[in-house]
């Protein structure tokens, strides 16, 4: 079993970090912020941190890029608004789609095994816990993931990677 790790740095600046999860992770986040740190004290513009650097491994381990989407391998032990979080990471690293609608994530879900009614009850409790970014309305709903959607969703594919290797 994989130790968790957390990590919360706040500086006199006001600068912010909280990162939670395996130690590579942690460490890789680490790295992008005081690199992003200083990038912009030197007044240049610090990229995103790439979801596929270093990590690329996990997602292709627990998801698999076809016509209609994104489709997870296994389930473990997720729930269905788990499994989108997973869903939206892995629609981000492999297929570079940050915003999939709502009836495009309903149709991932349902590739996955996950019976789906309606995706905007299931991902309530994440937009309430700003891991997610809803935009647009009804069947033209976009879903995003925020910094800590991010967080949680790497955090969760390493979990369901470890599991699946496993077994």
């Amino acid at each position: 079993m994989s130790q968790n790790y957390r990590l919360k740095l706040r500086l006199p600046t006001g600068a912010e970090m909280e990162a939670e999860g395996a130690q590579d992770f942690i460490e890789a986040q680490k790295d992008w912020f005081w690199t992003h740190l200083s990038l912009k004290e030197r007044g240049e513009d610090a990229p995103e941190p790439s979801f596929a650097q270093g990590l690329q491994k996990p997602w292709t381990q627990i998801a698999e890029a076809r016509k209609n989407g994104i489709m997870l391998l296994g389930k473990g032990k997720n729930s269905p608004a788990e499994a989108c979080l997973i869903l939206l990471g892995a629609a981000r690293a492999l297929l570079d789609q940050a915003r999939p609608t709502a009836a495009q994530l309903a149709k991932c879900l349902r590739l996955s095994g996950y019976s789906v009614a309606r995706i905007d009850r299931i991902l309530q409790n994440s937009v309430k816990n700003n891991e997610i970014m809803p935009s647009g309305s009804r069947r033209s709903r976009c879903y995003e993931l925020t910094q800590k959607g991010r967080n949680k969703s790497l955090y969760l594919a390493q979990e369901l990677a470890n599991i699946m290797t496993q077994t």
